[in-house]
């Protein structure tokens, strides 16, 4: 099943696919396309727009987006998405 299918992490609304940002300085180009996880157009632009700071944004939720999309990862690899 496609990650966006699952729903909202936060609110269970119809999702996007949110590319996870990976641990580097920049955080420019360090999008992976296998960690993704599914939120809907609202908390994706809460979370780039109004906060810009993705660990923020997990915290204000209680979430952790990397254990996340590993989980929709290996989802999708058993599901021979990926």
């Amino acid at each position: 099943m496609a990650v966006m299918a699952y729903g909202c992490l936060v609110c269970g609304r119809d999702a996007v696919a949110h590319h996870i940002l990976q641990d580097s300085p920049s955080k420019v180009g360090r999008r992976d396309h296998s960690l993704v996880v599914p939120l809907c157009s609202v908390h994706h632009a809460e979370l780039h727009d109004t906060f810009g700071d993705e660990l923020a944004w997990q915290k204000k939720h209680g979430l952790n987006l990397a254990n996340e999309a590993e989980f929709y990862r290996a989802e999708s690899v058993m599901g021979g998405i990926l």
